[in-house]
């Protein structure tokens, strides 16, 4: 529905050439399509320039929020008056109040326009402004809000608003990428499964690749949802399968899979999708192998379903669709999957703000598949908690120093898990340490959370996407609980016994942190996978993880306000607003304020407390 109105939109007499230009990303905010948000960014300038396009000819609002809300969200509001003249400005929300101009204006104006139908408000700001009232904008994902009015009085916005947690700062979209001159297309479905009216279920099916005679590539996956499922779908997997392996098994509910089964006999990842993903393209020189005798010919397809409502009968036909070529790409990838294994090692005791988990991977015994191999790069990455996950790290070490981050989301969101492409391809080496640190909250829970398959258990991954394609798909690690157990006053003699003993305690918040400590600061054994089974990776320590550095304060000044390339250009003299709008605009911030104390005072203004958004 939008990609039609924003050509409409994009046909508004803008204030210069330069807004007239088109941006490289864009997401509808709404289901509707009545909003959408374009955006590009220049890191050398670190400058982020946005485009808010709705289906109205009132006032607009944006902003950034730490949670979605309005409490200590960045916003601006804009507009355009009947007489054409256009109104904008920084603002910030505390607590319930009426959202504040901002002493500080870091959010300049671009151009402000709009016809009989839409209204389009293109605006840009420095990454970092160190203004208190403004939040960076950094790599990790952002909560966007919105809201609009239907005229140009400012006052609550009943159902025309909402929240979008997006990624800003990503690297090129599939959809710019070049496709190659060949393309085939393969669909792969779980055939008719009947959801079962339970919380969590795993489904499993086996089902072939694309029978080609030569080397191809897999360039490219997408996730198949089926309409109307898409709030049960929570992520699909697809695991290699050995050649010769009796795949024979009907589709079916796999959680419960024990050694022995056919569900377990396929355990390498071929692609992961999780619920907020969309498709993922594979940089020009790497692609998945098909076609040659290393390759498989048919894998495990494994659904999560996360159904809360209990709801009976539904049938899915989800699935993941496949781009593949017979141009063969340079390099072969491959998934590393990173972290502490789940039932063993994740103990979240209930009513914590705040509790870290670790896992611990060491590169030195991995055996590669081609003997000359002695290093693996790293491209892209699939961060992975469930509800309780706030934050996750995939720290980087060499020679027993941090040198950078393989992965790393400070405002981590389970409903936006996205394959992210790395901003530089990262190297890793024989003798390097992967640690995967994880961030909780359970201060909505009652009860300790362990680590397992329910969306209310929960687990802490890094999907670590590879090249060249090696023996290895798994390097994770469990801490020694035994000694930790013993500390807190239980006589045990066993893992088993120790890990039963954590979770049956009863935490406090002084224990919870000393829980913490102790976990951290346990020995951890690391259990590699291979196609062989499970391999001793050795013992480790979990180092400290050091904060990236960031760059300084940027202030949008009158000489630096960036056009669309978001490379700077100079204001001409005079009034700082003169020359947004259309064709003679002008706005007074002085004469806009006194309007906005008119409009309160008439009580026009009827900001609800506790809005979950503008």
């Amino acid at each position: 529905m939008w990609h039609a109105w924003v050509l409409v939109c994009g046909l508004l007499p803008l204030a210069s050439p330069q807004a007239a230009m088109g941006l490289r990303f864009s997401k509808a905010l709404d289901k509707a399509g009545a909003v959408l948000l374009s955006w590009d960014f220049d890191r050398s300038t670190r400058v982020i320039l946005f485009e808010l396009h709705a289906q109205t000819t009132g006032w607009l609002g944006f902003g950034l929020s730490p949670n979605g809300g309005m409490d200590g969200a960045d916003i601006v509001i804009g507009g355009v008056f009947p007489n054409k003249t256009v109104y904008f400005s920084d603002y910030h929300s505390i607590g319930k109040a009426l959202p504040a101009i901002d002493e500080k204006q870091d959010y300049k104006l671009v151009s402000l326009m709009e016809n009989g139908t839409s209204t389009c408000m293109r605006f840009s700001r420095h990454f970092r402004t160190c203004d208190p009232n403004d939040m960076d904008i950094t790599e990790d994902t952002m909560r966007v809000i919105f809201a609009y009015g239907m005229d140009d009085i400012i006052h609550y916005h009943t159902s025309r608003r909402g929240t979008k947690s997006i990624y800003l700062l990503q690297e090129d979209s599939p959809s710019r990428m070049s496709n190659p001159s060949t393309v085939l297309i393969k669909e792969l479905r779980i055939p008719n499964f009947t959801i079962p009216a339970t919380e969590t279920t795993y489904a499993c099916t086996f089902v072939a690749l694309p029978e080609v005679t030569s080397k191809h590539h897999i360039y490219k996956f997408e996730p198949i949802i089926q309409a109307g499922n898409e709030e049960m779908v929570h992520h699909i997997v697809l695991y290699t399968c050995p050649r010769g392996a009796n795949l024979s098994t009907p589709t079916g509910v796999c959680q419960d899979r024990r050694l022995g089964d056919p569900f377990t006999w396929c355990f390498q990842n071929l692609v992961a999708w999780a619920v907020g993903g969309e498709a993922f393209q594979f940089p020009s020189d790497v692609g998945i192998s098909l076609g040659t005798p290393d390759d498989p010919t048919h894998v495990m397809m494994e659904i999560h379903y996360s159904n809360f409502k209990s709801t009976a009968g539904t049938q899915d036909n989800s699935g993941m669709r496949l781009y593949y070529t017979s141009e063969v790409r340079t390099y072969d990838a491959g998934i590393l999957e990173v972290g502490p294994t789940i039932m063993e090692s994740i103990f979240i005791p209930p009513m914590v703000e705040s509790f870290k988990t670790y896992g611990l991977c060491k590169i030195g015994n991995f055996t590669m598949k081609s003997p000359n191999v002695t290093e693996l790069k790293v491209f892209a990455v699939v961060l992975h908690t469930h509800l309780a996950g706030r934050a996750v790290q995939v720290a980087h070490f060499r020679n027993g120093s941090q040198i950078g981050f393989l992965g790393r989301d400070m405002n981590y969101d389970f409903n936006l898990q996205e394959t992210r492409l790395l901003l530089n391809i990262s190297t890793l080496r024989m003798g390097d340490e992967i640690v995967v640190e994880c961030t909780y909250n359970t201060m909505d829970r009652k009860n300790i959370t362990v680590g397992g398959l329910g969306t209310k258990d929960e687990m802490c991954m890094g999907f670590l996407y590879v090249y060249p394609r090696n023996n290895i798909s798994n390097c994770m690690s469990v801490p020694n609980t035994l000694p930790i157990a013993q500390a807190i006053g239980k006589n045990v003699s066993s893992i088993e016994q120790a890990v039963m003993a954590i979770r049956s305690f009863q935490w406090d918040a002084v224990s919870a942190q000393m829980f913490e400590v102790m976990l951290k600061e346990s020995t951890h054994f690391i259990h590699l996978l291979s196609p062989k089974g499970f391999l001793n990776g050795g013992l480790g320590q979990i180092p400290n993880i050091t904060k990236p550095t960031y760059p300084p304060c940027l202030g949008m000044t009158d000489d630096n306000m960036p056009g669309h390339d978001g490379m700077p250009h100079p204001d001409p003299p005079g009034d700082a607003l003169s020359h947004y709008g259309s064709k003679g605009s002008h706005t007074s911030p002085a004469w806009f304020l006194l309007l906005l104390l008119l409009s309160f005072q008439a009580g026009l203004f009827a900001w609800i407390p506790g809005s979950p958004a503008l």
